[in-house]
C-alpha cells in the first residue's frame, strides 16, 4: 500500500544527511510518495520553544477531527519536531539517544511509535514505555575492490567530540614505529603531531574519501557512543578489518567474528546514551594484534564484514515495510 510520507530532520553533510538520503531512497523504492523537510537552525531552535509544545498537547486535532492530514506518516529523524506533529495521522521518531534531549522526551506521549536503529536504543525506549519497533538501519556501499589495500589505519572523526580522536592521536604519537594513521576530520587540526599521523581536514570530495576507505586495510572506529554508525557500517561494506569499542551499540554492528573489539570503561553520559572510553593498553594490544594478522586472516575478517553489511542491506526494505505496516493501518491520503 503506497503512503504519503514526510521525512523530517536536519542535514549536516555527514551522518544525518546519510540518514535522510538512505531512508528516502528505501521508501521511494517501495513506491511511497516521499517529501523531505530539512530543518535549519531557526527551526531547530523552534523545536525547543514552548509554543509548539503547548500546541502539541492543547490541540491534537488530527486525533479528533475528520479532516484529512497532509500526509499519512511523519518520520522524524534524531529529534521530535513538534511544529510538524499535526501534519500527519501517524508520527514516528527514529531517535539518536545521544541527541534525544528533554524537549524530545516531553513529546513522547504525542508519538505513535519509536523506531529504534539498534537493540540498545530499543531497550532504552521500551524502558520509557514507548511503542518501540526494532528497525535497524542501512548504510552506503563504498566497496571498490579494484583499489589496492595497504596495511595502514584510517580514522574518521565526526562533527562531535565523541569519536575518541584526541585520545587515539596521543596514543599513536607515543608509538612512532606504528604504521601510518590517516585521520579525516572537520574540526581544526589538533596540536598532536607525529611523522606517522596524516591529518586531512575538511575533505570535500566524497570520491576521495571513498578511495581512502578502500585503500586502508584497518579502520579505527572508536566512538564513545552511536545512534547508528555510518563510519562503522561503511568500513564493513568495504571489507576492512574494523576495530570498534566493545560496548553497546557499537558491538551490535561489529562482532568478534567480523572485527576486533576494544575493551572500554564507562566515562559519562550524553542525554539517553552512555559514553565509553577505550582502555589505552587494551587498544595498544588490539592494534598490535591487527598488525600481526596474516593476509589470510585479514581476508577472513573482511569477507565476514562485507557479508554482514550485505545481509543487513538486503533486509532493510523488509524491516521498513513491516514497521510501516505496524505503525498505521489508516488508508492513504
Amino acid at each position: 500500500m503506497s503512503r504519503k510520507i514526510n521525512i523530517i530532520g536536519k542535514t549536516n553533510g555527514a551522518e544525518l544527511s546519510r540518514d535522510l538520503a538512505l531512508l528516502a531512497h528505501a521508501l521511494r523504492g517501495a513506491g511511497h510518495d516521499v517529501c523531505i523537510a530539512t530543518m535549519d537552525e531557526l527551526q531547530a531552535r523552534h523545536r525547543r520553544s514552548m509554543l509548539p509544545h503547548w500546541r502539541a498537547f492543547a490541540d491534537p486535532w488530527r486525533k479528533r477531527s475528520g479532516r484529512l492530514a497532509p500526509a499519512d506518516v511523519n518520520l522524524m529523524l534524531a529529534h521530535v519536531w513538534p511544529q510538524y506533529l499535526r501534519t500527519a495521522r501517524t508520527n514516528i521518531v527514529i531517535p539518536a539517544p545521544e541527541r534525544f534531549d528533554r524537549y524530545d522526551r516531553h513529546l513522547l506521549p504525542r508519538l505513535d511509535g519509536v523506531w529504534a536503529k539498534t537493540q540498545h536504543a530499543h531497550e532504552l525506549f521500551t524502558t520509557l514505555n514507548c511503542n518501540t519497533t526494532l528497525l535497524g538501519f542501512d548504510g552506503i556501499d563504498r566497496h571498490r575492490p579494484e583499489i589496492p589495500r595497504e596495511r595502514t589505519f584510517l580514522h574518521l572523526a565526526d562533527e562531535s567530540r565523541n569519536s575518541g580522536t584526541d585520545q587515539l592521536l596521543r596514543l599513536w604519537a607515543r608509538h612512532p614505529h606504528w604504521p601510518p594513521l590517516t585521520v579525516v576530520q572537520c574540526r581544526p587540526e589538533p596540536d598532536i603531531r607525529a611523522h606517522n599521523i596524516v591529518h586531512l581536514i575538511d575533505l570535500a570530495a566524497d570520491a576521495a574519501l571513498e578511495v581512502l576507505q578502500n585503500s586502508h586495510l584497518f579502520h579505527l572506529c572508536l566512538s564513545q557512543t552511536e545512534g547508528w554508525s555510518h563510519p562503522i557500517v561503511e568500513a564493513l561494506s568495504v571489507g576492512a578489518v574494523t576495530i570498534a569499542m566493545d560496548a553497546p551499540p557499537m558491538n551490535e554492528l561489529v562482532g568478534p567474528e567480523h572485527g576486533l573489539l576494544v575493551p572500554c570503561i564507562v566515562s559519562g553520559s550524553q542525554q539517553l546514551a552512555t559514553l565509553y572510553e577505550f582502555d589505552e593498553r587494551a587498544l595498544q594490544t588490539t592494534i598490535q594484534r591487527a598488525m600481526a594478522l596474516s593476509p589470510l586472516e585479514c581476508r577472513y575478517f573482511g569477507t565476514k564484514a562485507r557479508t554482514w553489511f550485505l545481509r543487513n542491506k538486503r533486509g532493510f526494505p523488509d524491516r521498513l515495510a513491516a514497521a510501516l505496516q505496524q505503525a498505521g493501518n489508516s488508508p492513504p491520503v
